[in-house]
């Protein structure tokens, strides 16, 4: 029922093995092709400084591989400014 609602397919191991839901897939044979890469799937984290820290770490990152930026100060830099974003939530 949800599936078919919203469009969206169940992610949990123990729903994927039940009847209702080969009988979602017989209905809509093209989820076949998503469920099967469904193990590669890596939600993203939710906490709500998750991008504001991925981007720094993004960045930080481009310091140390394209522009010769010293890894561990570099790094220690980054660990510093993550720990300044978390004690703002």
């Amino acid at each position: 029922y949800w599936a078919d609602k919203t469009g969206y397919f169940p992610t949990r191991q123990s729903v994927m093995g039940t009847p209702e839901y080969e009988e979602y897939l017989e209905r809509k044979p093209e989820m076949k092709n998503v469920v099967s890469m469904s193990s590669w799937i890596n939600p993203r984290n939710q906490h709500p400084a998750y991008v504001t820290i991925a981007t720094e770490w993004r960045n930080h990152l481009n310091l140390i591989f394209n522009e010769d930026a010293p890894i561990q100060a570099t790094l220690d830099e980054l660990a510093e400014i993550v720990e300044e974003i978390l004690e703002d939530y």
